[in-house]
């Protein structure tokens, strides 16, 4: 067993890996419904690792649409989950932590933490200013398009973009103040992830490969090689411990 934390390192390598597929940073986002008694899973876009100060805690986070039905789930559940696979790289990754949201509220920042640890929620609040200036630099790369999804007005689940009446060729509307945001609204959100477990699995290459020698296509045997399975395990106590399962 090892100590030290490296699956952050080994994500990085195979998001780089695998950079040049348009879908490499989608993962599968898993909850559980308790009034259904099943599970809930949808794609979330992947965006960086977050590093709090005087700690070694690396989170995860992804930006979301709050409304979506499944992040009401959060609260009800201790351990949330998310799983990738890297087709280049032929990494599988299934990631179980505890998820938090947060976004810009009436005042200061809301943050949805109710089932994270009391370690976690510290942490939270001792980086208060860090989460906000994500948050809203994130909101300022995001195109006028997009931030339009999250303002939209909806009921219940989402729905398509409401059309507001607006006449474009009135020449008189340039010379209208202009109403400006210094915020995100409350629906534009962090999820974030504290990861407890990380269960990696390396697939071997194929055992036979086309070589371009003469004769052309020659087919050349490799030594075969094994899937390799490494198990990361995060306790406040012991902090990452690293299992070699295979």
């Amino acid at each position: 067993m090892d100590t030290g934390v490296t699956w952050d390192k080994t994500l990085k390598k195979s998001l780089s890996t695998n950079s040049q597929l348009q879908f490499s940073k989608l993962m599968t986002f898993t909850t559980y419904n308790k009034e259904n008694e099943e599970p809930v899973a949808d794609l979330i876009r992947y965006n960086s690792l977050i590093r709090h100060k005087d700690s070694d805690v690396v989170a995860m986070y992804f930006l979301v649409d709050r409304r979506d039905k499944i992040f009401s789930y959060i609260g009800e559940n201790k351990s949330s989950t998310i799983s990738a696979y890297f087709p280049l790289s032929k990494e599988k990754y299934l990631i179980n932590g505890q998820a938090a949201l947060v976004s810009n509220g009436e005042e200061g920042l809301d943050i949805d933490q109710e089932q994270c640890s009391e370690a976690f929620q510290a942490l939270l609040a001792d980086n208060l200013d860090g989460y906000q200036s994500i948050l809203d630099n994130c909101w300022e790369q995001i195109d006028e398009h997009d931030q339009k999804l999250y303002k939209k007005a909806i009921s219940g689940e989402k729905t398509d973009i409401e059309v507001t009446t607006k006449i474009e060729n009135d020449d008189l509307s340039k010379y209208e103040p202009q109403k400006i945001e210094a915020k995100s609204p409350h629906s534009f959100s962090m999820l974030v992830l504290f990861p407890t477990k990380i269960d990696l699995t390396i697939y071997p290459p194929p055992q036979v490969i086309a070589d371009a020698r003469n004769p052309q296509f020659e087919s050349l045997m490799k030594a075969p090689k094994k899937t390799k399975r490494y198990l990361h395990t995060y306790t406040e106590e012991a902090g990452w411990m690293i299992d070699f399962l295979s």
